[in-house]
């Protein structure tokens, strides 16, 4: 048996990760069967062997809870299930399958379609949404949704599901190839440097044309090419334009201001 090969030490590990399981798991050594009664009385109903002696003798813990409303689990299956619970965003995005196309209500030229990533996505979310400057993300209901500079909708669950819409057709395959490779450099980003700080999620949430104009010198000179910073401040809320456009705001006098609009407009794959 293959746990039976595991040093008893290495299956302690896990102990505090099943205890924060909801279905009440106990996870035993030798040294917990006389508190067998005890536990029941507070709760436990499930209990998973991990030490080697209760796996070679079941009867050891079999003739214990007699008269208990408690039941053994098989450790290695429970592993596997947590290991995959833990493994939720943690795992390299490689294949989009499309489920169904169907035409574009809003133009019957392009197609809309439902696809499905191979992985978890949840944690790549947050990643993307400091990317993408055309982009929400609603965090209660675990979706991105954005516009691409083709004007294409997404939506990316963190289930992996992918709605689409106002897309070519002859476009969908290479859509697709665009797509994953945006969620593989999310991946990659978030292995580097972990999940982006809740700080900066806060005031990309409140991040609006009239905060990007404040934080501009306001000088309405022209050098961009808009007539007034206002106007410059919109388009760049929506990545219609670079902020180096804006030449004045590389003086030193501006630099907190460049550097905290730098941080938010600027993509971060």
């Amino acid at each position: 048996m293959f746990l039976l090969r595991l040093e008893e030490e290495t299956l302690r590990t896990y102990k505090a990760l099943y205890e924060f399981t909801p279905n009440q798991l106990a996870v035993l050594t030798l040294d917990d069967l006389d508190e067998l009664p005890d536990l029941c009385g507070q709760g436990y109903r499930i209990l998973v062997p991990c030490a080697v002696e209760l796996l070679e003798n079941p009867s050891l813990l079999s003739g214990r809870i007699e008269g208990l409303n408690m039941t053994v689990e098989d450790p290695l299956s429970l592993l596997i299930e947590e290991a995959a619970l833990l493994c939720r965003g943690k795992v390299k995005p490689s294949t989009i399958e499309v489920k169904k196309v169907l035409p574009c209500v809003a133009d019957p030229s392009k197609v809309r379609f439902i696809a499905q990533v191979d992985v978890n996505v949840e944690s790549l979310l947050p990643v993307l949404y400091l990317h993408l400057k055309r982009s929400n993300y609603i965090e209660a209901l675990d979706v991105l949704t954005f516009t691409t500079d083709r004007e294409e909708l997404v939506s990316i669950y963190g289930s992996g599901k992918i709605c689409a819409g106002k897309v070519k057709p002859e476009r969908v395959e290479g859509f697709l190839s665009d797509l994953l490779n945006l969620l593989v450099k999310a991946f990659n980003y978030l292995s580097l440097h972990g999940p982006p700080p809740e700080s900066l999620l806060e005031v990309r949430r409140k991040l609006n044309p009239n905060m990007v104009y404040q934080h501009l010198p306001k000088l309405n000179c022209g050098k961009c090419g808009e007539k007034t910073c206002l106007a410059f401040a919109v388009k760049l809320f929506l990545g219609e334009c670079e902020l180096e456009n804006c030449t004045p705001l590389g003086e030193e006098k501006y630099r907190e201001n460049r550097e905290f609009l730098q941080k938010l407009l600027k993509p971060i794959l």
